[in-house]
């Protein structure tokens, strides 16, 4: 079989969640041609990615390390670029994150030449230094703010340890923008919060944050279908973003979209298992389909988390619901409501 043809085989397959059939497929044709010498490196390359897909598919994080590992440790090595070596090393650190090995990610993605990170690769490695409490998060953090200056969860995590940085008037007063539509948010004023937070997108159309928050606005004013048209589109803008993704998932279910949910959980989870956002999601996917007590376990390990996390008392409540539990509904909707306010809860 042709490798492209092979890759869009296994790809289909996986798209349509038969991962341990692509993981077959996978064993039987990608991993003899991994080291065959004869097969072209950019190949090599296409087909170990997808090897090592098939593995993290299935959460299967240790095998895909070990695929990565072993294919560039071996004579292959020396055929290979130093751009291919860089993506390489990504790939591991990816594999290292998924397996909650912060501070071996870190040290992975040190490896990249300061002028060949991405934004992504500041982004990842600040996120690994805080977790690991090095001392250089701080300064991580601000070329991250160099890079994207609306990086406001950056910005916040800079200026709460005192740091003078270098901020530019033009980065304050976005944040200042930014903070000001919470506030209003807090107050259920979503109206006046969607207006600041649609004058700041005109400015930074490529901001999945700004465009995030706008689309929970949206979402608590009633207008799922343009809500849901900005959740996505603050998706594609950052694929590994966070925020807002609990209202998102609330949305999702609201419009009784099973598949969605548990799409968007899977995702969540494969980028950050140690916030909350994908474990709140997880859950109401089981809820869904009335495995309340599994979906109960989940959105409590979420509050271990993230105990401040309101959408994860807010999901938890709507669980209560549905076990016919409606005081301990009431109780968890009043935390959610007390941590952050919203329409859902008020």
């Amino acid at each position: 079989m042709a490798t492209q043809s092979l890759l869009d085989e296994i790809q289909q397959l996986l798209d349509s969640e038969l991962c341990e059939s692509a993981l077959q497929l996978a064993e039987l044709e990608c991993k003899p041609r991994l080291h065959d010498p004869h097969v072209p490196i950019p190949e090599r390359l296409a087909l170990l990615r997808t090897y090592s897909r098939c593995h993290s598919s299935l959460n299967q994080h240790s095998a895909s390390l070990h695929a990565i590992t072993e294919f560039v440790s071996g004579p292959t090595r020396a055929q290979l670029s130093s751009e291919d070596l860089e993506q390489i090393v990504r790939d591991i650190s990816d594999a290292r994150w998924a397996l909650g090995e912060h501070d071996l990610c870190l040290a992975q993605l040190r490896q990249i030449p300061r002028r060949h990170r991405t934004v992504r690769d500041v982004a990842r490695m600040a996120r690994c230094a805080e977790l690991v409490h090095s001392s250089d998060a701080r300064d991580l953090y601000k070329e991250l703010l160099v890079r994207q200056p609306n990086a406001t969860e950056a910005y916040a995590f800079v200026h709460s340890r005192g740091a003078g940085a270098p901020f530019d008037g033009s980065t304050r007063h976005d944040v200042a923008s930014i903070t000001m539509a919470r506030t209003m948010m807090r107050r259920l004023e979503y109206k006046a919060a969607a207006s600041e937070l649609q004058r700041l997108a005109r400015r930074h159309r490529s901001n999945a944050h700004v465009v995030a928050l706008h689309a929970t606005c949206l979402f608590m004013l009633d207008d799922v279908r343009q809500s849901r048209i900005l959740y996505e589109r603050a998706r594609a803008l950052d694929p590994m973003l966070m925020h807002e993704m609990g209202a998102y998932s609330a949305l999702l279910m609201q419009e009784n979209d099973a598949h969605a949910v548990y799409a968007l959980g899977s995702q969540l989870l494969r980028t950050d298992q140690t916030r909350p956002e994908g474990w709140t999601a997880m859950a109401r996917f089981l809820a869904m389909t009335g495995q309340t007590q599994e979906a109960l376990a989940l959105v409590w390990k979420a509050q271990a988390l993230a105990p401040s996390c309101a959408a994860a008392y807010c999901a938890e409540g709507g669980i209560q619901l549905l076990c016919e539990c409606p005081e301990e509904a009431a109780k968890m909707y009043a935390k959610a409501h007390a941590l952050e306010p919203t329409a859902q809860t008020y």
